[in-house]
């Protein structure tokens, strides 16, 4: 009658265990697409890239300006040692009391000014070419930002999953502690009643001991991973996290997703544009060898008013390259070899985006097809420790028998629960190498 009552405890408190397992840490509960916000809006790795975008329009500024003219103003103030003049003074000549005798050359104090306008005509096409380079650097400058958010974003979901892992290690460790505690409180109970042994309640103490081990760990685990959470999130605190869903495909067929993900990874929009940079390059780096020509103003006004106190020149300049000891010619063979360079980074970038889809795709399928057995296995090892349990406490079946039962359960669960969450990480990832974000994420939250 003690071993059938002590059955139907046992019973109960197995189908429960689930349901007390979902019971997790205190704090609010928060879910991937808030703490995916909250990196969006916090992290310096996303700031350092928008400072990028910044930097390349400042370049883009300054290649616009050698387009247009240049005004200096330069102004002079000189105290000389003495005046120098030149007077009219000629032997047996009188001049009338009126008439200059004389002018000044250079007077004691003197001032220039002068207004400088330059404008470069022609340069060989070398301006043109820069400022359309400039411009290309702008889009680099947003497709990696377009991969420090994608990069992040994916670096916050493994440490989110990893963080919901350990929650839920840390529950089912605890029910795991629940289960030994209820094996002693069998075994104490038989012992007093004159059919058990000593030997057993040992035994169960120390699978307590074991568990409660098991739970310190975890609750080590779970430390670390919110730790890590919080450098990349700045979220800190007492809190829960919801166990991430699963996001949708843009197709279904590996061949649809290789299609998107060369379409889509900014990786290669950004070796597109640094071949049409180099090609800018090649054109900058021919430019050295035409002539230039440039046109500049000049308005000078002094106080001395020799030759003239003001004029003003227009100069009409022409520069043609003769021989630069080969140095033009090095520079457009460097450019030309970077083209090529960067011709061959595309390909060889091609390749390794399809093979890391490709790899994302089988990972993901694994993983799924893992998930289902595992879950058949968890049922039959939960069902069996049910049997199990049963046959224990009608003396059909020994301590050591129901302690094997319950570690493969537990085993079992704790699979299953890192299983599923590896599952929707291994479709992150899968997203991730076709260029999504791991969720969709229309807006980013106000800084």
């Amino acid at each position: 009658m003690i071993r059938k009552l002590i059955y139907f405890v046992a019973a109960t408190a197995l189908l429960a265990a689930p349901a007390a397992a979902q019971e997790g840490e205190g704090g609010p509960l928060l879910d991937l697409e808030y703490v995916l916000r909250a990196a969006l809006g916090t992290n310096e790795q996303i700031e350092i890239a928008r400072e990028g975008i910044e930097v390349a329009r400042s370049w883009r500024s300054l290649a616009r300006s050698a387009l247009f003219p240049s005004t200096y103003f330069n102004g002079t103030l000189t105290r000389n040692d003495r005046e120098q003049a030149i007077e009219f003074d000629i032997p047996g000549m009188e001049m009338p009391e009126d008439s200059p005798g004389g002018f000044v050359i250079t007077p004691l104090y003197d001032w220039q000014a002068s207004l400088t306008i330059s404008q470069p005509l022609f340069v060989g096409f070398r301006d043109i070419r820069a400022l359309q380079a400039s411009g290309i650097n702008i889009g680099l400058s947003e497709d990696q930002l377009d991969r420090t958010r994608r990069d992040l974003l994916f670096q916050v979901a493994a440490v989110y999953a990893e963080v919901v892992k350990a929650q839920r290690n840390l529950e089912i460790s605890r029910q795991a502690v629940e289960l030994a505690r209820q094996q002693l409180r069998q075994a104490e109970v038989l012992l007093r009643a004159g059919e058990g042994i000593r030997t057993s309640v040992l035994q169960a103490e120390a699978q307590v001991a074991e568990a409660e081990l098991g739970v310190i760990v975890d609750r080590s685990a779970m430390a670390r991973a919110k730790e890590d959470l919080t450098v990349l999130t700045g979220i800190d605190g007492d809190y829960r996290l919801a166990p991430p869903g699963a996001p949708s495909l843009p197709a279904a067929t590996l061949e649809e997703l290789l299609a998107i993900g060369m379409e889509g990874r900014s990786e290669l929009r950004a070796a597109g544009r640094q071949i049409a940079i180099s090609e800018l390059q090649i054109g900058i780096a021919a430019g050295e060898k035409l002539p230039t020509v440039s046109l500049d103003f000049l308005y000078n006004r002094q106080r001395s008013p020799f030759p003239s106190n003001a004029f003003w020149r227009l100069m009409l300049n022409f520069s043609v390259p003769i021989y630069d000891g080969g140095f033009s010619r090095a520079r457009q063979a460097e450019a030309e070899s970077a083209h090529r360079q960067a011709q061959l980074q595309r390909q060889l970038l091609e390749r390794q985006i399809r093979a890391e889809i490709v790899q994302a795709h089988l990972d993901y399928e694994s993983l799924r097809a893992s998930r289902q057995t595992v879950q058949t296995q968890v049922e039959l090892t939960r069902q069996a420790y049910a049997d199990i349990e049963r046959f224990h406490a009608v003396g059909e079946a020994t301590d050591l028998e129901l302690q094997d039962a319950r570690q493969q359960f537990i085993s079992a669960e704790k699979t299953l629960a890192n299983i599923s969450t590896d599952e929707v990480l291994a479709l992150f990832s899968l997203r991730r190498s076709l260029g999504l974000l791991v969720v969709d994420i229309e807006e980013e939250p106000e800084r």
